[in-house]
């Protein structure tokens, strides 16, 4: 995962940066800055978290999420918060 972020972790005094959209799947977000690898620095859950739904699910994609709504007839709008305009550009188009 480390090398699909925009900017990868590269040790302790780095500045990563990892998008959503640099995967199409991702994980929940939880990071240790301190960390001396980049498992590590992905690693652990957040204090105001749970763990306890790890494993029980199937993690899926935007494009099967937005087909499984479509398919069931649901609307909706996918909302995008903020992000470089050129890297929305160069993944979504237009």
């Amino acid at each position: 995962m480390n090398a699909q972020c925009s900017v990868p972790w590269n040790g302790p005094n780095s500045n990563p940066k990892c998008c959503a959209s640099d995967s199409t799947v991702g994980k929940m977000g939880a990071s240790n800055p301190a960390a001396s690898t980049p498992e590590g620095y992905l690693g652990g859950t957040a204090p105001w978290r749970t763990d306890l739904y790890t494993g029980r699910s199937t993690l899926v994609t935007l494009r099967e999420g937005i087909e499984f709504n479509e398919k069931l007839g649901v609307k909706h709008t996918p909302e995008l918060k903020s992000g470089d305009p050129e890297r929305i550009k160069a993944i979504f188009g237009t």
